[in-house]
């Protein structure tokens, strides 16, 4: 299972694959995320939310699927 989600991230544009990283491995808030990647918090919450659909997609045509 952890090859399928490492090679799904890796198919992800570089934007969106940091925020994922920064906020779900690395457990930054969004201000740090901000603060990080010299963004407006808004843009970060923006990215996420697009980055976590997309990596939603790459792991359903992997067959996983939400508990």
């Amino acid at each position: 299972m952890h090859d399928v989600i490492q090679a799904a991230l890796m198919e992800l544009p570089h934007d969106h694959r940091v925020v994922i990283v920064l906020r779900h491995f690395a457990e930054c808030s969004y201000s740090q995320m901000a603060d990080i990647l010299h963004i407006p918090e808004k843009t970060v919450k923006s990215r996420l939310y697009s980055a976590r659909q997309v990596l939603r997609e790459k792991l359903c045509k992997r067959g996983v699927t939400a508990a």
